[in-house]
């Protein structure tokens, strides 16, 4: 699935990657009983993947982005579905070309889905979307995988958030916009967060002084022939530092990194 670059990780005094055989069998890149969440090393080489493969937009354009608590409680509807009908989020790339350069956001919408199916899912009554107001660019001159994750650890930019949601026509030409620009990348250029991975993220064990605020996203890139959606979306947890949490507090365990595109990865 990923590239044939490892995904072993280590911390002696800085962060450093630690590469391992080839050989090892790509499902490490994954917790065992969680599809979606990736390891941080697996992570680091799909932004990685990016930053190589689309240099100009990740440095001039956009990598990623932040979403906020309090704008997630505004997508998160309150919803009265019956048991099998669960909830999440729906969220699409956009990038908008009035500007120069262009910016890319995300444009985050409430879904529910069959719980029977998780694949198939609805998009609730609501015709509202929230766009993000802007994101941040990849700064570093070199692309190595170590580069990367030094910038990941130490990227804390942190966006005003928005406090309102807007109708998903507003939407529409930026989404067009960014599958025009990707479109031999991916058919699809949006993923979906559950109800349950936004749980896991938001409610990971954080610093009393240094609480989880949100949500950051990194865009990736799946460089092997075996998938049609190429780009990926890296979801971080955000803290009140602005930095990422990339590791269990107090320990050099991964926090949790949710890896997604659309369809889901099977």
């Amino acid at each position: 699935y990923f590239s044939n670059r490892s995904v072993g990780f280590r911390q002696i005094i800085t962060l450093k990657l630690n590469y391992m055989s080839p050989e090892i069998p790509t499902n490490l890149c994954y917790t065992a009983g969680h599809q979606h969440h990736i390891k941080l090393a697996c992570a680091v080489d799909l932004i990685s993947n990016f930053i190589s493969q689309k240099t100009d937009f990740a440095q001039t354009v956009g990598l990623g982005g932040v979403l906020h608590s309090n704008e997630l409680e505004l997508v998160n509807i309150s919803s009265a579905n019956p048991p099998v009908v669960g909830s999440g989020m729906k969220i699409f790339m956009c990038l908008d070309k009035s500007p120069s350069p262009s910016t890319v956001f995300v444009a985050t919408r409430y879904a529910t889905y069959d719980r029977t199916n998780p694949g198939d899912y609805l998009l609730a009554n609501s015709d509202r979307v929230l766009l993000s107001s802007g994101t941040f660019t990849y700064t570093r001159e070199l692309f190595s995988v170590d580069e990367v994750l030094v910038f990941i650890n130490q990227e804390n930019h942190m966006i005003a958030p928005s406090n309102a949601l807007r109708p998903f026509s507003d939407a529409r030409d930026f989404i067009d916009n960014f599958r025009a620009e990707f479109t031999a990348d991916n058919l699809h250029p949006y993923g979906v967060i559950t109800e349950g991975e936004e749980a896991d993220l938001l409610g990971q064990p954080a610093p009393d002084s240094n609480p989880i605020v949100g949500i950051r996203w990194f865009l990736g890139y799946d460089n092997s022939e075996s998938h049609q959606n190429r780009i990926r979306m890296i979801f971080f947890a955000v803290l009140q530092d602005g930095r990422s949490l990339l590791h269990v507090t107090n320990s050099l365990d991964d926090a949790v990194i949710i890896e997604k595109t659309w369809p889901d990865f099977v």
